[in-house]
């Protein structure tokens, strides 16, 4: 399996991440298809600000699975908590 490695000045590298976002008392929130779409849309738009590209995300009905590319220099608790924090709100403004 060859990967695609990036390199900076001094460095050559690979970094892929596994974030699992489980949703409070793993209640059965992201049932819709509407509400797992909002959500990809969000994810992607995000992925934009944060400097990550997303290679895989799948939502199920209690957690979210997100595999994203990362450079060295990626604050990751900034990554978790802009997810964290945008996510919740903007899935939930669009539900009733």
């Amino acid at each position: 399996m060859k990967y695609k490695l990036d390199k900076s000045a001094h460095s050559v590298y690979v970094l892929y991440y596994h974030l699992v976002m489980v949703v409070k008392y793993r209640r059965k929130a992201l049932y819709s298809d509407d509400i797992r779409e909002r959500l990809k849309d969000i994810v992607w738009n995000l992925s934009g600000e944060l400097g990550i590209e997303v290679v895989a995300h799948e939502p199920a009905d209690d957690h979210y699975h997100l595999l994203f590319r990362a450079t060295p220099k990626t604050n990751l608790v900034n990554v978790a908590n802009c997810y964290q924090g945008r996510i919740i709100p903007k899935t939930a403004s669009g539900v009733p």
